[in-house]
């Protein structure tokens, strides 16, 4: 009796286990989702796209967060690459978003008035920084050890920065405090390694202790007249450091090269002073290293335009060897590559002559590599387009919405003069969580997403599409939908390790809907496109011709392809054709009929009848 009351229970067991297994499966979906997003604060709510485009919207402050209790959406840190705060915030909590290590660009709107305390402290690959007109404080150690921020363009409106804000920003080279700061705290700009020059306008007495200690390629520094005296260390261990730019009074002025060469051990005299008030735009430096076979010098011009920031390196290898202790010189080439930060649509023209000065050093024509981190409207014009016709010139650009693409120039084609419409660069991506009958039928089971394009393009581009990195090494596959007749297989590539999948193309049609579609069985692996970052991996890689760029776009018209709408005029003009040979058979067999009956009156008139 006993053993059978124990199989009962077990058995209860297993039924409870197996119904809860069951209901947690058919939820787990709706799980994943609350996940995505949540609340931040009394009437904030956050939301994470299946783009890794985090959005905090709402009205109020953020709440503040800690190491031990970390923001909502930290978990979620791997897949979040852009941060887009929306008008009606007021403030960025504590720690919100630090340590998220794949944010590339954060947009920051005019309501919010603080940034709080290590906010977007080590985002180690945020790049693009977008500070509205509006943001009064910046906390302590906001942007610490943000090591990939190239360019640092903060609003009128600032009027306090805390300490370490910046402090190991070390890929920061040209920066301006504009003179609404009246509160400026220690150790801001400390070990910023890459900064080049520097403009302080701020409304303070004194620079503050190790404002910039360790600042090594700092080549001099523009201070506002309000300025009287240095902190301790606050211009030391700068080992480049030459000019002061001072718009006060001469004796402190002195009193200042004084400070920085005793912090520094040196002569005041191996200092320069100039009495102006004009603010730095341009600054210089270079660096050498050796590698086994190359001793290189890097040549860096950073320039501070109206509309763009632009970084020019010219990097001169010399090949070597060592005979006998002995170095024998070889042959020496150039490379040039520019990075640039375009605020508007005015800043292309500011690359077109940026560029133009960097193809008459380029005397070994190899390929100019151009970097773009594009602000604002993902646009470029097509006038800016021809300039760039056929030239020997690469471009990534990077827009705020986390979206990038490359162009090579040298694949341009020029089009009308007269033509000079924006082209739209920009592309839109979701995950596919219901593919169609017809889809499934051509990718099976497999992972997929739906991409369209904001404009139409006619010319040869490389969207670089992010998917994850947990789709590193898999095979991403292009296909465009054609209405009545299905998926169409456009390219595939393999995914690079930092989870992008850069596809080749040679137009684009915004009406037509693409879809990207991971490890699909049955695809040719032969014709897979293998990025170089992952070539090793692959064995040898050689390819014996370029990369073809696809055509693509299902041209529309009236919302139908032009397939389908050649197919419907057929037969619209195939049934008037029908109809009007019946109409035609009708009245000739009426007519007929109308003349035998008139031929049988007539006859009956005669007599014959």
């Amino acid at each position: 009796m006993r053993k059978n009351q124990i199989k009962d229970n077990m058995r209860r067991l297993i039924l409870i286990l197996t119904l809860t297994a069951l209901f947690l499966s058919l939820f787990a979906p709706f799980v994943s989702a609350a996940e995505a997003s949540g609340t931040c604060g009394a009437n904030l709510t956050w939301t994470l796209s299946e783009t890794g485009v985090l959005t905090i919207s709402g009205n109020g402050s953020m709440s503040s967060y800690s190491e031990l209790k970390p923001a909502p959406w930290y978990k979620l840190r791997e897949d979040i690459r852009v941060i887009e705060i929306k008008e009606g915030v007021s403030s960025i909590g504590k720690r919100a978003f630090y340590g998220l290590d794949n944010v590339f660009s954060v947009m920051i709107s005019s309501s919010v008035k603080t940034i709080g305390k290590e906010s977007f402290a080590e985002c180690k690959k945020l790049k693009m920084l977008s500070l509205a007109e509006g943001v009064e404080i910046i906390r302590e150690s906001a942007f610490e050890n943000c090591s990939s921020l190239t360019d640092l363009l903060l609003p009128s409106s600032i009027t306090t920065i805390g300490d370490k804000a910046f402090y190991r920003c070390s890929s920061l080279r040209l920066l301006s405090i504009p003179e609404s700061v009246t509160s400026l705290g220690e150790k801001v700009f400390a070990y910023c390694s890459g900064l080049l020059n520097a403009t302080i306008n701020a409304n303070i007495p004194e620079l503050p202790l190790w404002t910039f200690y360790s600042c090594g390629l700092l080549a001099g520094v523009s201070l506002s007249q309000n300025i009287l005296s240095l902190g301790d260390g606050a211009i030391e261990n700068c080992e480049n450091f030459i000019t002061v730019n001072y718009a006060g009074e001469e004796k402190y002025g002195r009193e200042m090269l004084d400070a920085i060469a005793e912090d520094n051990g040196k002569e005041t005299r191996e200092y320069v002073l100039n009495l102006t008030s004009i603010p730095v735009q341009e600054a210089q430096s270079s660096n050498a290293y050796m590698t086994d076979e190359y001793l290189v010098i890097d040549t860096t011009t950073i320039t501070r335009e109206e509309n763009s920031t632009i970084l020019t390196t010219i990097s001169k290898s010399t090949k070597y060897t060592v005979e006998e202790e002995n170095y024998i010189w070889g042959n020496s080439y150039i490379a040039i590559s520019i990075d640039v930060v375009i605020e508007n649509e005015s800043g292309w023209q500011e690359l077109l002559m940026a560029i133009r000065e960097a193809e008459n050093k380029n005397v070994d024509l190899r390929k100019i590599k151009v970097t773009v981190l594009l602000k604002g409207s993902a646009q470029i014009s097509a006038d800016v387009l021809n300039s760039l016709a056929k030239k020997n010139v690469e471009i990534t650009i990077d827009m705020q919405d986390g979206s990038t693409v490359k162009i090579d120039c040298s694949r341009l084609e020029k089009k009308d003069e007269n033509q000079n419409e924006a082209k739209q660069l920009s592309y839109r991506l979701s995950r596919n969580s219901n593919p169609t009958k017809q889809q499934i039928k051509t990718i099976g089971d497999a992972q997929s997403y739906l991409l369209s394009f904001d404009g139409s393009l006619e010319m040869d581009f490389s969207p670089k599409i992010y998917l994850g990195k947990t789709h590193s090494y898999k095979t991403a596959t292009l296909y465009q939908y054609i209405p009545g007749r299905g998926l169409s297989l456009l390219q595939s590539v393999l995914v690079d390790k930092s989870g992008y999948a850069t596809y080749y193309l040679g137009s684009t049609k915004d009406t037509t809907q693409y879809l990207i579609a991971l490890d699909v069985k049955g695809v040719d692996s032969s014709s897979t496109i293998i990025p170089d970052d992952i070539a090793k991996d692959h064995g040898e890689v050689i390819y014996y011709e370029p990369i073809e760029y696809v055509v693509t776009g299902v041209r529309m018209f009236m919302g139908l392809s032009f397939f389908q709408f050649s197919i419907a005029v057929f037969c619209v003009m195939f049934a008037l054709f029908v109809g009007v040979g019946i109409i035609m058979s009708v009245i000739y067999r009426k007519k007929k009929m109308e003349a035998y009956y008139k031929m049988l009156q007539n006859e009956e008139d005669d007599g014959f009848i």
